[in-house]
């Protein structure tokens, strides 16, 4: 009665073979072991590389460059002096001013500010 009631049915409905079941089997597994080591890639990737924060790149040159203000652009050389001031967020400027104002100039700094070298400029 089984083998009557098999035969009638369609031949999707059939049990297939067991090596047809294998195969489907391997393909998926072989499919999951792909996609599982392309997120680890991803993740050891993403570890050396985090993008959180992320700034474009600068050259050393570039982040070197301190701003320049010369306040005292007709005068001689040789009578001016280089200050380096940094600021309070750490950036740092050299401002060139006439040298007998230095002291002044530098007693006027915002609280902050500091003074970081002195230099004549010649």
């Amino acid at each position: 009665m089984d083998s009557q009631i098999l035969s009638n049915q369609p031949e999707l409905l059939k049990p297939k073979s067991s090596s047809g079941i294998s195969y489907i089997t391997a393909i998926i597994i072989i499919l999951v072991l792909l996609i599982l080591s392309m997120i680890g890639y991803v993740l050891y990737i993403k570890s050396y590389h985090p993008t959180q924060n992320a700034s474009p790149l600068v050259s050393p040159t570039q982040s070197m460059q301190i701003k320049t203000t010369d306040l005292a652009p007709g005068i001689p050389a040789n009578e001016k002096t280089i200050l380096t001031i940094q600021h309070s967020d750490s950036s740092r400027e050299r401002i060139i001013l006439k040298s007998d104002l230095v002291a002044g100039y530098i007693k006027s700094l915002p609280e902050g500010e500091k003074m970081v070298s002195k230099e004549a400029d010649n």
